[in-house]
């Protein structure tokens, strides 16, 4: 049985997450992706507390294909160090993971 997840990334610009969402979807590394936001984020960076306006994505995938998502990610933001997380799917319906398998290219 196949582990689905739920990969959430952050930006502070729409469009870079745009541009993740369209590269993983065309490159078939997830069945779909959702732009949230924007969501008021607070954190601390080089030591000092940080507050600012980010959008949220939302990607559907394989655990299997976490790491090249991740690395994918990595490749086309624009943060020194984004947010990659994964959130495993306990409950899936049989016609979305009948889709969602259909649109992801899954190694053999």
């Amino acid at each position: 049985m196949e582990q689905w997840i739920v990969i959430k990334t952050t930006a502070d610009k729409k469009e870079t997450l745009a541009v993740i969402a369209k590269t993983l979807v065309a490159e078939r590394l997830c069945g779909c992706a959702q732009i949230s936001g924007p969501i008021d984020s607070h954190y601390r960076w080089n030591e000092q507390l940080e507050h600012s306006e980010e959008y949220e994505l939302s990607i559907k995938t394989a655990g299997v294909l976490f790491t090249t998502v991740a690395a994918r990610i990595k490749s086309l933001h624009s943060y020194e160090v984004p947010q990659i997380i994964a959130m495993p799917i306990t409950q899936i319906s049989s016609d979305y993971e009948a889709w969602l398998r259909g649109n992801l290219e899954l190694p053999k």
